[in-house]
């Protein structure tokens, strides 16, 4: 079998499973979303973003170190900071009463681009993301030894920053970035692999550890979305400690990174999650504008968006996405590409 690809080389299940990556950011940023629905999904948005990012860093190892750093702001700062400061035209026009003082206040939390401390939660990706991109493009060229010592030093720190670091500390989300080491370089390993399997060309083996992986990752989803985190552990009377709790996280993380990427793989053949799977970094920069404008366009018709339930939620989290590519991140992609970074094509890394 043949593996599915867009134009321009592309692979189409890597586009879709950053379709799926989006859509979930957009789902866990309704406001009012709470509760075991909310918070599963959370713990796999992120790691599930920077695993589809790894799937083609090895595009970037062949570019000089210098011309890579600058080509990585140009596609990602730029963007941050040009979308970032119309985010704050459109809040200035929505929030009654705002002043200077307002104003002021949103450029320095652009600027200092912290998790958690933004007036648009997703932005924070994206200087995040620059960030990772650039440490672990240094790692991979200029850490001594072969292979398994990059990965156990890649494994070290994403580990001890994830049990040292529980809240962001250091602008545009450095400690984070350390954190989401793993899943990027993790990414980067098995892309080969689940292409071959993708293709057909792995042994019967593979296939039949795959499909049990798979099973047994859904079934730990599933548990830990009905009943919560801790469930499994208090089954058999054990209180996790700190470190047992993260542990937990990352099970949690890489087995939903499991399922997904399975789903991604059933529905790569759909352009419309292809499509959006190309434009998620414009559909990252714009999803506060989405959510300001939209729900006043409904309201101006009458009409008002709920998000209290799961199917409330993943009904307006469709909606907003929809709305978002259609009327922002198509135009620009085919209209604007300066926008995005795009200034030629050949810069493209």
């Amino acid at each position: 079998m043949q593996q599915p690809q867009n134009a321009g080389g592309r692979i189409a299940w890597v586009d879709a499973l950053k379709g799926i990556g989006i859509y979930l950011i957009y789902l866990i940023h309704l406001p009012g979303m709470s509760g075991n629905f909310n918070l599963f999904f959370m713990i796999i948005a992120g790691p599930l973003f920077f695993f589809a990012g790894g799937l083609t860093a090895g595009s970037g190892h062949s570019w000089p170190f210098g011309q890579f750093v600058l080509l990585k702001a140009q596609r990602i700062l730029w963007p941050y900071f040009l979308f970032g400061g119309l985010s704050i035209a459109v809040k200035l026009v929505s929030v009654e009463n705002a002043v200077l003082g307002d104003v002021i206040g949103w450029g320095k939390q652009l600027v200092w681009g912290m998790r958690n401390h933004l007036f648009a939660p997703a932005l924070w990706f994206l200087p995040c993301y620059f960030l990772l991109n650039v440490f672990y493009e240094f790692l991979y060229r200029y850490l001594p030894g072969k292979k398994p010592v990059f990965i156990a030093v890649c494994c070290v720190i994403s580990g001890t920053t994830r049990l040292l670091v529980d809240e962001p500390l250091l602008p545009w989300g450095a400690d984070y970035a350390l954190r989401y080491l793993f899943y990027y370089m993790a990414g980067e390993l098995l892309a080969e692999p689940l292409e071959k399997l993708r293709c057909g060309k792995a042994k019967r083996g593979v296939f039949l550890a795959v499909g049990v992986t798979v099973l047994l990752s859904a079934a730990y989803c599933l548990v830990n979305y009905l009943y919560g985190r801790g469930y499994l552990p208090g089954l058999f009377h054990i209180t996790l400690a700190y470190p047992g709790q993260v542990a937990e996280l990352f099970a949690m993380a890489l087995t939903g990174i499991v399922c997904l990427t399975a789903l991604a793989m059933a529905l790569a053949n759909l352009p419309v999650l292809q499509a959006i799977g190309q434009c998620t970094l414009v559909l990252c920069c714009t999803e506060t504008i989405t959510k300001t404008l939209v729900p006043a366009l409904f309201e101006a018709i009458g009409l008002t968006m709920h998000y209290e339930t799961p199917l409330l939620g993943l009904c307006s989290a469709a909606i907003f996405l929809a709305a978002a590519y259609f009327a922002i991140a198509r135009p620009v992609a085919s209209y604007l590409p300066w926008a995005i970074g795009r200034f030629e094509d050949r810069n493209r890394v």
